[in-house]
C-alpha cells in the first residue's frame, strides 16, 4: 500500500501535458486502447499490471532497453508547438513488451526449451533410417525399386511389420533452446518483425533448410525460440495460458491453435 500512496503524489503528465489524478489512469488509457504515455505512465501501468514496485519497474525497463529486449520508445516534441526539445513516448508495446520478457523469465531465471519432436521430424538420421527401412522391406517382398511417392502407397496395403519398426528409429538429439538475454536479442527483432519482414518469416518457417546438419539444427532452435516469444505474448494478451506448442504459423501469421490469438492484430507486432 505505500507503494501505492506514493505513486498518487507523482505528477505524471500524459502526452498532452495533462496531470493524471490517479495511479491508474495510465493503464485506463491503454486498455481503452490510448497508446501514447510518457515514461512515469508506462511505470504506472505497468505496476498496476505486476503488482510491482515503481523502483523494481523502472530497473528493469533501464536494463532491459540497454540489452535491447525492449523497444526504443518513439521520439516526439516535449510540447505541442514543436519548441522546446523532444522526449520519449512509450507505448502497449512496451507494456506488452515488459510483461513478455517476465513470461520468459520467470524468478528471473531464463527459459529452456526442449522439443524431441522437433528433433525426429527434422533428422537427417531418421530419414536415412527409414529410407533404408522402406528399400530393405520392397527388396523383401521382391518388388522393383520404387519412388518414395510409389513406395508410401504401396506401403499402405503392404505395411512394415511392427518387429522390423521396433529396431529403430535412432534417437535423436532434442532441438534445445535457452532463451538468455543473448537468445531473446535475436529472437525479439526477428518476433515483432523489425529485424525481417513477414515474407522473410514466412520463407523461414515453411522453407526446409538445406544447409549443413548443423546449419539445419540452429534454424530449429531458432523456429522454437520464435513460438516462444509468441506463445509468451499470445498469454500477456489473452490472460490464457499458453506454451510454443500452442502457436502455428498459417497463411503468414502467427496464431494459438486455437484461433483466440492472432501476431497480425497485436499492437506488440511492428508491422
Amino acid at each position: 500500500m505505500s507503494n501505492v500512496h506514493a505513486f498518487v503524489r507523482l505528477d505524471a503528465r500524459d502526452a498532452c501535458g495533462v496531470t493524471d489524478p490517479t495511479p491508474f489512469l495510465a493503464s485506463l488509457r491503454w486498455n481503452y486502447g490510448v497508446g501514447a504515455m510518457t515514461l512515469d505512465e508506462l511505470v504506472l501501468s505497468l505496476c498496476s499490471a505486476t503488482r510491482e514496485s515503481e523502483s523494481q519497474v523502472r530497473y528493469r525497463i533501464q536494463n532491459w532497453r540497454r540489452d535491447g529486449l525492449l523497444p526504443p520508445p518513439r521520439i516526439v516534441s516535449a510540447n505541442r508547438n514543436g519548441r522546446g526539445g523532444t522526449r520519449g513516448e512509450w507505448g502497449p508495446e512496451h507494456v506488452i513488451g515488459y510483461q513478455v520478457i517476465e513470461a520468459l523469465r520467470p524468478h528471473n531465471k531464463p527459459l529452456t526449451i526442449v522439443s524431441l519432436g522437433l528433433g525426429y521430424a527434422h533428422s537427417r538420421a531418421y530419414m536415412r533410417w527409414w529410407a533404408t527401412l522402406v528399400r530393405e522391406w520392397v527388396t523383401a517382398q521382391e518388388r522393383p525399386p520404387m519412388g518414395a511417392g510409389d513406395a508410401m502407397q504401396w506401403l499402405i496395403t503392404h505395411p512394415i511389420p511392427e518387429e522390423r519398426l521396433r529396431q529403430g528409429p535412432p534417437a535423436p538429439t532434442p532441438i534445445r533452446v535457452r532463451l538468455n538475454t543473448q537468445r531473446l536479442q535475436q529472437l525479439i527483432p526477428i518476433a515483432r518483425g523489425t529485424a525481417w519482414t513477414t515474407e522473410q518469416l514466412d520463407r523461414f518457417l515453411t522453407t526446409p533448410c538445406d544447409g549443413p546438419e548443423s546449419e539445419e539444427r540452429e534454424a530449429l532452435t531458432t523456429m522454437a525460440g520464435l513460438f516462444a516469444v509468441w506463445a509468451a505474448v499470445a498469454q500477456v494478451e489473452t490472460g490464457q495460458s499458453v506454451t510454443w506448442e500452442d502457436i502455428e504459423w498459417v497463411e503468414r501469421d502467427a496464431q494459438t491453435t486455437s484461433g483466440t490469438w492472432h501476431l497480425r492484430q497485436s499492437p506488440w507486432f511492428a508491422n
